[in-house]
C-alpha cells in the first residue's frame, strides 16, 4: 500500500525481478544486520527483513515511512527498525552509536549517493554492498568511490524496466577486495 506521491516502481513484473535480483545480490541470512538507505515504502525492506536478522531502513520521506510501517505490520514483519531521516546524517549517527552492518543496500534517486555518503558506507566495512541505480552517470561516479575504498564489483545486472526507452535499472553487488 502506498500514497500516490510516494516513489514506487510502476512496472510490477519487472519490479518482481528487481526484488529477486537484489535479494540474490545481498544474500541475507539470520546472522546479518542489514542497512537499507532510501528505503521508500519497503519495496526491498519487506522481502529482505524476513531473511535477515535485523534490517535498519532509512528513508527521508515521513509519508513513505508511515506506509512502509503499515506494509510491514500487514505482512507480519517486526524485524525492521525504521529511521526517518536523510541517509548521510543517519549513517553518521549509526556509526557513532557503534552500529555495524554486514550488508548495505541503497536505491537512491537519479542524483546517486555522492562521494561523502559512499565513504560513510565504507566506514561500516560491510561484507556486501548492493547498489540499485536508475542513472548510469551517477552510478559510475558512486562506484569510483567504492573501488578506491577497497571494494570490487562482484556482479552487474541491468533490468530494462521500460522497453524502447532509456530507463534501465542496474543492480551492482560489491564485495571487499
Amino acid at each position: 500500500d502506498y500514497h500516490p506521491v510516494c516513489f514506487t516502481q510502476v512496472n510490477p513484473s519487472m519490479n518482481d525481478q528487481l526484488i529477486s535480483r537484489v535479494i540474490e545480490g545481498i544474500a541475507p541470512d539470520k546472522t546479518d544486520d542489514v542497512l537499507e538507505l532510501f528505503a521508500g515504502i519497503g519495496n526491498f525492506s519487506l522481502p529482505i527483513a524476513g531473511r535477515a536478522g535485523l534490517l535498519t531502513a532509512v528513508e527521508s520521506s515521513m509519508l513513505s515511512v508511515d506506509y512502509a510501517k503499515k506494509n510491514a505490520v500487514s505482512n507480519g514483519i517486526d524485524t525492521i527498525e525504521w529511521i526517518n531521516g536523510n541517509a548521510l546524517p543517519a549513517c553518521q549517527r549509526l556509526y557513532k552509536q557503534g552500529r555495524r552492518f554486514s550488508k548495505i543496500l541503497f536505491d537512491p534517486p537519479r542524483s546517486g549517493i555522492g562521494a561523502e555518503l559512499a565513504e560513510e558506507i565504507c566506514r561500516f566495512k560491510p561484507e556486501k554492498i548492493v547498489s540499485v541505480s536508475c542513472h548510469p552517470d551517477t552510478l559510475s561516479e558512486d562506484l569510483k568511490v567504492f573501488l578506491k575504498q577497497g571494494y570490487r564489483i562482484e556482479s552487474v545486472l541491468g533490468l530494462d524496466m521500460f522497453p524502447q526507452t532509456y530507463h534501465l535499472e542496474t543492480v551492482i553487488t560489491l564485495i571487499p577486495i
